[in-house]
């Protein structure tokens, strides 16, 4: 079988959603089948295209013009004689080039909607995307033969709104890095961790205002905030405002912050941390969450997580996007002892192994595949 990737971005730009499409050419590689990969060309592309090395790639040059860049997608999937389709960006070019090589090939494609869909996600740039989902994009979703979602609260969303393709439930999954058995952390001081894109989605914005107003419980409980993710380069207005946010206020000086970190130094991080924290408005299915889990981690999340399984476990402080929620689960987080901290991070470890890992889930996405190229014949 060979499948067509549709994505905006390979690199470090698109963390979560490239993440997610190279472990799945991986794991198809493993099974014997041929993925292939257009995308847009930025700053890291060139270091990061490595790990698609079983995929076959077409990086398109980001000086091009919209026409242009369009036309190298729909060439590029045109010359290939693929069986499907699997797109992972809505409101690309490449959803845009799919819909066209869908109609010319007169084959399937599967959209997945890492969180693309769903309320919040809808809500941001309101009026652009009403304006392009009544031009375009409603035809591609109508067209996907199933939509991939990450829960059962996300598949009623879009079936409220008048969704009706084939829908499918399935979480991401994680790859667990080989590392030595978790240990209790005896260390007097403790860091939680905040490790994603500085955006406004990721809710960093409250996590640093609960911070401040419990300064005086973190500093007598030694605990420290740890905030990666930002760029290696210029930072964007947000990210300005954040970084200056932290180095003015007095009651964020117990705040690090450093630069992205992917791969084993990523890992490293949440080695390194004792909590994990994000209080997202909203995921597809957070990548991170599962990888504190993942490291042994107990995580303070919300809802928007968009997790299955896991968040009513003890391996999860569950809280709400605002400041006096996020509150009391710092407050919560403070009051564990190290073996507390270490027994329910082990819940999460077990939680991802029984219901996160690739070798399980792909499977799942090739049964999908065959069942819509089977309903196309």
């Amino acid at each position: 079988m060979k499948i067509i990737f549709g994505i905006d971005y390979i690199s470090r730009k698109n963390t979560g959603v490239s993440s997610l499409v190279e472990n799945l050419c991986t794991q198809l590689s493993n099974r014997g089948f041929y993925s292939f990969i257009a995308a847009i060309e930025d700053k890291y592309s060139q270091a990061d295209i490595v790990k698609f090395r079983s995929a076959e790639n077409l990086l398109i040059k980001k000086r091009y013009q919209p026409i242009s860049a369009f036309r190298s997608y729909l060439n590029f999937y045109l010359k290939i004689d693929a069986d499907i389709a699997h797109l992972h960006s809505i409101w690309s070019l490449s959803a845009v080039a799919i819909y066209c090589w869908s109609i010319i090939k007169k084959k399937p494609y599967i959209l997945s909607a890492n969180g693309m869909l769903n309320d919040w996600a809808l809500s941001q740039s309101r009026l652009k995307k009403k304006i392009f989902l009544k031009l375009i994009f409603k035809k591609i979703i109508r067209r996907a033969d199933s939509i991939i979602v990450n829960s059962n609260a996300e598949k009623e969303y879009l079936e409220q709104n008048g969704w009706h393709n084939n829908f499918y439930i399935m979480p991401n999954g994680v790859n667990i890095p080989v590392r030595d058995e978790i240990t209790i952390n005896r260390k007097t001081e403790k860091t939680l961790l905040f490790l994603s894109r500085i955006h406004v989605k990721k809710g960093i914005d409250i996590l640093l205002d609960a911070w401040s107003e419990l300064y005086e419980k973190t500093k007598e409980n030694n605990w420290t905030l740890n905030v990666v993710g930002f760029l290696d380069e210029q930072q964007n207005a947000y990210e300005k405002y954040i970084l200056n946010k932290i180095a003015n206020t007095p009651t964020l000086s117990n705040v690090r912050t450093s630069e992205g970190k992917f791969g084993n130094e990523m890992w490293d991080e949440f080695y390194a941390s004792d909590a994990f924290v994000l209080p997202t408005f909203s995921e597809g299915s957070a990548m991170v969450v599962l990888n504190g889990w993942t490291a042994g981690k107990i995580c303070v999340t919300t809802i928007g997580s968009n997790l299955e399984f896991g968040l009513g476990e003890k391996c999860t402080i569950l809280v709400e996007p605002t400041v006096e929620s996020l509150k009391g689960g710092i407050l919560s987080l403070l009051s564990m002892t190290d073996n507390n901290l270490h027994d329910y991070g082990k819940i999460g470890k077990e939680v991802v192994i029984r219901n996160y890992t690739w070798e399980k889930i792909v499977d799942h996405h090739v049964e999908i595949y065959q069942n819509a190229i089977k309903r196309l014949v």
